[in-house]
């Protein structure tokens, strides 16, 4: 058998994570409406990360690749 994975490129040149801070981590627990799995990452990622030099909202970084991580 003969797996082929495709990937798409992100396009962004260059991704910049800052450090969270524990504001952050309740603003993102406050927009997950208290989850704290994926939808929390994506909200906090909303937050902390810029995609060459702009921040993206949560639902545009449920878009991305789980490799761009």
């Amino acid at each position: 058998m003969k797996v082929i994975v495709k990937r798409k490129e992100t396009g962004y040149k260059e991704i910049v994570l800052n450090e969270p801070t524990v504001e952050d981590m309740i603003k993102a627990e406050k927009m997950s409406n208290g989850d704290r799995g994926f939808e929390f990452a994506t909200c906090l990622l909303s937050l902390i990360a810029e995609f060459d030099g702009k921040r993206l909202l949560p639902e545009d970084i449920k878009k991305l690749q789980a490799s761009v991580f």
